[in-house]
């Protein structure tokens, strides 16, 4: 069972970026504690990988589609059409089932608000004003949309979001130690300040007060993720690594934050098209076209470049996916969840017919 051979990683390469750099003292320390905190729960985080691993597929499917001629190019927004219904399955959108339509649409309501906020936030260098005007719009319609049934609030004003991010704060000294104590947020000790999470627009007075902020996260939300699962030795390394990444790219990282927004949103609006067609007819012709208004290039970040065509890598990728879910269904055979196994396998025979199609788009290329 998976209780008698523990899964640690789900691939060599990510064991290999959790601990590259380690000594061996660290790397025992790490490996004993991803054995002892996350194997026993390994399946329950079967959802999250696929969804990593299929937003890797998306991005090498928008670098395929670039200058390709029209037949592999609308093979390939078909190919994306069907990864997004996968990718409903994959996040869990029967959890909405039972959430009431107008509940449903308010979820989306906040998702773009959060979206076209975080666009306005974006660094001064990257320029989004016609995306921030169709979310905009997006906003104004999905409040006016939701006044008749029974929500008028919203078509007033939209709701309101708070921005955390999660940033290295220092010097790390009583000031900072007293205002992070009343704040009751977790922190963690790093060079000679604390990392923590925090509003975006709480920067600006922190650093009027004296201290320094430097950005590490623009989703607070990882930070805490990553701070429960990771020793001090790889926080250590994951802050350097971060704080790197953002003093040499910070529209690159900014982009990645950004194409996960994306694509939350559109799969919550595929949802939402879909309870609309009883629920709420009238609605479904503009969620279709709002649906519509993402390509790949949007919902992920840029694929490396390689030397290998982006359509190869892709088919590649699609086919290593495939194998994975067929081998983690067979975990969780061997660990007794059933029901795990028959949605994994659903979602192996899925990816089974789109390398299918690949294979054909394949052949035409060449």
């Amino acid at each position: 069972s998976a209780a008698q051979a523990p899964l640690l990683y789900f691939s060599p390469v990510d064991y290999e970026q959790a601990v590259r750099g380690l000594s061996p003292v660290d790397l025992e320390q790490a490996v004993d504690k991803r054995l002892r905190e996350w194997s026993p729960r390994a399946l329950h985080e079967v959802s999250e990988l696929l969804y990593r691993r299929e937003q890797d597929c998306l991005a090498l499917n928008a670098q395929a589609a670039m200058g390709a001629a029209k037949a592999l190019a609308d093979g390939l927004a078909e190919h994306l059409r069907q990864t997004l219904r996968l990718l409903v399955r994959i996040n869990g959108g029967e959890r909405f089932d039972e959430l009431p339509f107008t509940e449903l649409l308010v979820t989306l309501l906040e998702k773009e608000a959060r979206l076209l906020a975080e666009l306005q936030a974006a660094p001064a260098d990257m320029s989004y004003g016609a995306e921030i005007a169709l979310h905009r719009r997006t906003v104004q319609w999905l409040g006016e949309a939701l006044a008749p049934l029974g929500r008028p609030e919203f078509a007033q004003a939209p709701p309101y979001v708070d921005l955390w991010r999660a940033a290295i704060i220092a010097p790390r000294d009583r000031r900072l130690l007293e205002r992070l104590a009343s704040q009751q947020e977790p922190s963690v000790a790093w060079r000679d300040g604390l990392v923590v999470r925090l509003r975006a627009r709480d920067q600006e007075q922190l650093q009027r007060d004296g201290l320094r902020v430097q950005l590490l996260y623009f989703d607070g939300s990882a930070f805490i993720g990553e701070a429960g699962e990771l020793t001090p030795a790889q926080l250590a390394q994951r802050f350097a690594q971060r704080a790197q990444a953002l003093a040499g790219s910070p529209a690159a990282v900014a982009q990645e934050h950004l194409a996960s927004l994306r694509l939350d949103a559109v799969l919550t609006l595929q949802i939402v098209r879909e309870r609309a067609t009883s629920a709420a007819p009238i609605l479904v012709p503009t969620l279709e076209r709002l649906v519509e208004r993402f390509s790949a290039a949007d919902l992920a970040p840029a694929a490396s470049a390689g030397g290998t065509p982006a359509l190869e890598r892709l088919w590649r990728a699609e086919s290593t996916l495939a194998h994975g879910m067929s081998f983690l269904a067979e975990l969780a055979r061997l660990d007794g969840r059933a029901e795990l196994q028959e949605r994994l396998q659903g979602y192996a025979a899925y990816k089974r017919a789109q390398l299918v199609a690949l294979d054909a788009l394949r052949g035409a290329k060449r």
